[in-house]
């Protein structure tokens, strides 16, 4: 999984789910989340749309963050 993972996919994974909510919580209360709007969309697209929150480096931070859950 990565920033470039569906989000309907991150989301069904209650790691990715936690991670997520960890670095974006926002964006599990966003209506294009709960009506399943985003669930083809990546992490990585929402950046050109809410950059500051959506940065290189927190993006870098959550696919780290996969990355280890991969690891365990």
């Amino acid at each position: 999984m990565s920033a470039k993972t569906p989000i309907g996919r991150l989301l069904a994974d209650p790691e990715a789910r936690a991670a997520i909510n960890k670095r974006f919580p926002v964006l599990l209360q966003s209506k294009a989340v709960k009506s399943g709007m985003a669930d083809r969309m990546t992490l990585r697209s929402l950046q050109r749309f809410k950059p500051k929150i959506f940065s290189d480096a927190s993006l870098a931070a959550i696919d780290a963050d996969f990355a280890q859950m991969a690891n365990n």
